[in-house]
């Protein structure tokens, strides 16, 4: 093996936070709240997230492009005191809350300036959603849309494995559902809801029966193989 380059980041990740979109390796840093997207050979920018906060630890890092790009970033925050709402412990007198946000390529209706753009209509408002088709290559130059707008869920667990799963759904059509194991010994599952604009978390049962139970420890990685890739067995 030889180095083909050597790009230096303000601090270092984990086996969780490293992922591809498209042909674009996506890197979280551990300390600086910062994703960060290898654009070409020698070029790596940060990618501008919606309210992710700068001082937070990013634990997992996903990303994935169905019918458009999604990203999707779990990560932590010090608290400093167990009283706070959600602080989970970690270590003698630490806490942190945990968090997931999941990015699309959703943006506000003001903006119709940019390309290939659907207009939705979400529970609360208009919504412009850049649509790719599931083939299409994703284009370095949608970096600056993806982190626009975000849905976020608060973690009553520690994140560690996020991992995104393609699934047959309920109306035939294919689809991802994100995978994300936790400290409470669980894993837990997020999927796209079309209808109302959305992501949300759905019961692990829904496509994985077998994954239901809460296991002997903390579950460090997830790998699904599909048998077949057109037969959902109920």
């Amino acid at each position: 093996m030889r180095e083909e380059q050597f790009i230096q980041l303000p601090s270092q990740g984990n086996i969780y936070s490293v992922s591809k979109l498209g042909n674009h390796l996506i890197v979280g840093t551990g300390d600086y709240g910062k994703v960060y997207a290898q654009v070409s050979k020698k070029d790596v920018r940060e990618i501008p997230l919606q309210n992710l906060p700068h001082e937070c630890d990013v634990i997992a890092v996903d990303a994935y492009v169905d019918t458009f790009p999604v990203l999707a970033v779990a990560f932590v925050q010090k608290v400093n005191s167990g009283n706070v709402s959600g602080a989970i412990p970690v270590g003698k007198g630490k806490y942190v809350t945990a968090h997931l946000h999941v990015y699309s390529t959703w943006i506000s209706s003001s903006d119709q300036n940019s390309p290939t753009s659907t207009t939705s209509t979400g529970s609360n408002k208009s919504l412009s959603r850049l649509t790719f088709q599931p083939k299409e290559e994703f284009q370095s130059s949608q970096f600056e849309f993806i982190g626009q707008n975000h849905v976020a869920f608060k973690l009553d667990y520690f994140p560690f494995h996020l991992y995104h799963v393609p699934v047959v759904k309920s109306n035939g059509n294919f689809g991802n559902v994100l995978l994300l194991s936790g400290s409470d010994r669980k894993i837990h599952a997020f999927e796209s809801d079309d209808q109302i604009s959305t992501f949300i978390e759905i019961p692990i049962g829904t496509y994985f029966p077998e994954l239901t139970l809460r296991f002997p420890d903390v579950v460090t990685r997830v790998r699904i193989e599909p048998v077949n890739e057109i037969t959902r067995y109920e």
